[in-house]
């Protein structure tokens, strides 16, 4: 009974291994009625695309409005090891990668992409976001029998500040002028008054 698939999807894929033409024959191509080998960089070039150093093409590109670019292969991750074909439909499996270790998009510095490493080499695989990489990564490490250690979101601790309650108490005023008298007529008169600005009208003593 076949593993489940527990990761599927497009990548760009590139790997030294591909130079073994034991393993990764060139596909061979007809011009002028002569089959020769097929040049993926002049191809890809042709119909506007560039691909990765190290890498094969993908005959369906730019037929499949899915494959964007020319080293754009479909994979599917089953136990520890991925397998890729040109379309999700072909039945034709170009590699199956036994996967031994992995490193994520801020080991290698390249946001979108990371390797997997198998027996024999190892191989650059990129999305088109680093957020669909990592998903690949967290699956590739939970086939290893790793931890996915998800970056966990930096929780929001609202802190509440209490203030002391101010009270203000009036404080009686002190008596004022206590031992003023009316020897100079007022004129030494710092006070207000208990009510308003204005003094009631008292008799003075004349003399």
């Amino acid at each position: 009974m076949p593993l489940p698939i527990a990761q599927e999807g497009l990548l760009r894929v590139a790997s030294e291994d591909f130079s073994d033409k034991n393993r990764f024959p060139d596909v061979p191509s007809t011009v002028d009625g002569k089959i020769v080998p097929w040049n993926f960089i002049a191809w890809a070039q042709s119909k506007g695309d560039i691909k990765f150093a190290n890498s094969i093409g993908n005959s369906h590109f730019p037929a499949d409005a899915t494959i964007l670019h020319v080293d754009t292969f479909y994979h599917r991750l089953q136990g520890n090891v991925i397998y890729f074909t040109e379309t999700a439909a072909d039945p034709v499996v170009i590699a199956a990668l036994k996967i031994t270790g992995v490193k994520d998009s801020s080991e290698l510095g390249i946001p979108g992409c990371f390797e997997v490493m198998d027996k024999m080499d190892t191989w650059s695989l990129c999305e088109e976001t680093a957020g669909d990489a990592d998903t690949w990564v967290c699956k590739v490490k939970e086939s290893l029998g790793l931890t996915c250690e998800a970056e966990e979101p930096t929780p929001v601790v609202k802190k509440n500040k209490v203030l002391q309650p101010v009270m203000i108490v009036p404080l009686p005023s002190p008596d004022c002028a206590t031992d003023w008298n009316y020897d100079q007529h007022g004129a030494d008169w710092v006070c207000r008054c208990n009510e308003g600005l204005e003094q009631s009208p008292i008799d003075l003593p004349f003399g």
